[in-house]
């Protein structure tokens, strides 16, 4: 169906869930979490990060931002159970934003039998009854929106624990990126006509096929939170891959293979590469233009690791929510997930 993405009267009437003012609140979420208190725990000697779906994308965020920076392992664990190596000198991060996915809990029944440091980050539920009855540490962040609009919460929550234990300063470089980033929410707002606003450009383009988003490794998460907004935000297919690994068997598919009508690449920039990766990121891209495959090409904005992490979670918010107007959806319910989990309660 045709919407006119400048028709703010018809966005709302689709948007029932108020989703645009929730992915507005990105920055300015993350700038105060980042200011939260972390609780008083002993430094680790590893880090095991875990959380499932929009609650584990602030670790995933925090995996590629700290592999350059941080001597201290972190680790992302998207299981119902801890790894083998986890002990008593091993920190224990688990995020659930409910409170209440069966995977944290019983991380944190595992957690607790393995004699490790534990920090909760969550807004309520069975989560933090736990934590409070048992004089757990944890930080409790904002409730009452999507998980996945939460991680401007979750991200700097879990950015404060890290900085507090050594790993680096993530809070302090994502506080300046998410400072530097506020004045983006608006020129991507519905209110900003199409002709000033990246987001409505890159949706229009993007209407009708199956992105396949790729990104430098420094940025891999980006190109995973692309592709999971557009799954539950414009409730569209998508997938997403990082250079080099894609070199190595994505790129055989799509240029050795009979072809996908609808799909089309699309490659997230960062303004900082490694040299090498660059100039395979460069290759690649020439190679699908020389096969007609119309690759897209989005520059992300910043000049730190940090800012280019927060502008591309923030220009792929935004693009997924246009996408589900331009399909007339509303962004928010996602029935298929909430059946999910109460099948398997």
């Amino acid at each position: 169906m045709y919407t006119d993405l400048d028709d703010k009267d018809n966005i709302q009437r689709i948007d029932v869930s108020n989703t645009s003012s929730q992915i507005a609140d990105f920055a300015s979420n993350l700038l105060e979490a980042t200011r939260y208190e972390a609780p008083d725990i002993e430094r680790p000697r590893s880090v095991c990060m875990s959380g499932i779906g929009g609650s584990a994308m602030a670790a995933d965020i925090l995996q590629d931002y700290l592999a350059p920076v941080s001597k201290l392992m972190v680790a992302i664990n998207r299981n119902v159970a801890l790894p083998a190596w986890i002990n008593s000198d091993s920190l224990s991060i688990i995020t659930s934003y409910s409170g209440n996915t069966q995977e944290a809990l019983d991380v944190l029944d595992h957690s607790v039998k393995a004699g490790c440091e534990i920090c909760c980050i969550t807004s309520g539920g069975k989560l933090l009854e736990r934590c409070v009855s048992n004089g757990i540490p944890h930080v409790k962040v904002p409730g009452g929106i999507q998980p996945r609009a939460a991680l401007g919460y979750l991200l700097g929550a879990a950015s404060a624990v890290l900085e507090k234990i050594g790993a680096g300063t993530p809070a302090t470089d994502f506080g300046k990126a998410a400072q530097n980033s506020l004045s983006a929410s608006e020129r991507m707002s519905p209110k900003n006509p199409t002709e000033s606003n990246i987001a409505k450009k890159l949706a229009l383009r993007m209407e009708d096929m199956l992105p396949a988003i790729y990104a430098p490794k420094n940025i891999r998460s980006v190109a995973v939170r692309w592709q999971n907004q557009i799954n539950e935000n414009s409730k569209m297919v998508a997938f997403s891959g990082e250079v080099p690994e894609m070199n190595h068997n994505q790129m055989v598919g799509w240029l050795q293979g009979s072809g996908c009508a609808p799909c089309r690449p699309l490659f997230l920039l960062p303004s900082m590469m490694d040299p090498t990766i660059e100039r395979m990121t460069m290759v690649t891209i020439q190679m699908f233009t020389e096969a007609k495959l119309e690759p897209m090409v989005v520059p992300l904005h910043g000049n730190t690791h940090a800012e280019n992490l927060v502008s591309g979670v923030m220009l792929g918010d935004n693009v997924s929510y246009y996408l589900a107007i331009l399909k007339g959806c509303d962004p928010g319910p996602v029935p298929v997930i909430q059946d999910f989990k109460s099948r398997i309660a």
